[in-house]
């Protein structure tokens, strides 16, 4: 999920973060990891955003064919998500700490194409649908113009014991500028 609950460390996202400051992306050609929103129409305007994370393929990331290994696109749309929500204002230490969590309740994805050491894949992360109590997100690994998977999700809103509840106005209005259909490769 989004959240791996109260008291559960996310080991990978913590590997991660170990790697990387998260400094706009293009600051920091060494870096592991970057991250840059990106809001469509003018700028300076609330709109639609489309969220950008940067990864560099790493060897322990390969499988036995040097590609990377399915699971790894999940965790980096996981990491994608988290920094997406901390643009938009929300970590996800500040929902823990008003009681509740975004946990993903369905996944879906589909693999088009195999990124392999060095590359440096983009990871795309909008919203689709924001409800009372669930949102649907997309998301997609780019490499350069082509897409190398997607992924369609459905996220719940909880309180910390993991019992639904409905999205705080807030975050629900947080979460609205994130919306988007499609967008478009630029």
């Amino acid at each position: 999920g989004l959240a791996a609950g109260p008291g559960v460390r996310d080991r990978g996202r913590d590997r991660q973060r170990e790697a990387c400051d998260c400094e706009p992306h293009g600051q920091s050609a060494d870096r592991r990891r970057t991250s840059e929103p990106t809001v469509a129409g003018e700028v300076g305007t609330v709109g639609p955003m489309v969220h950008r994370t940067s990864f560099r393929v790493r060897f322990g990331e390969l499988d036995p064919y040097n590609h990377v290994n399915h699971a790894v696109y999940v965790a980096w749309f996981e990491a994608g998500r988290g920094e997406a929500l901390e643009a938009a204002g929300m970590s996800l230490q500040h929902m823990a700490s008003q009681g509740w969590q975004v946990v993903v309740t369905e996944l879906h994805v589909r693999f088009r194409v195999a990124a392999v050491a060095g590359d440096e894949v983009i990871v795309e992360t909008w919203l689709t649908e924001v409800g009372g109590a669930t949102s649907r997100w997309a998301q997609r690994a780019m490499l350069g113009d082509t897409v190398l998977c997607e992924a369609e999700l459905r996220a719940g809103s909880t309180d910390a014991h993991g019992k639904p509840i409905r999205t705080p106005r807030e975050v629900a209005d947080a979460l609205r500028t994130m919306v988007l259909a499609t967008p478009s490769n630029e």
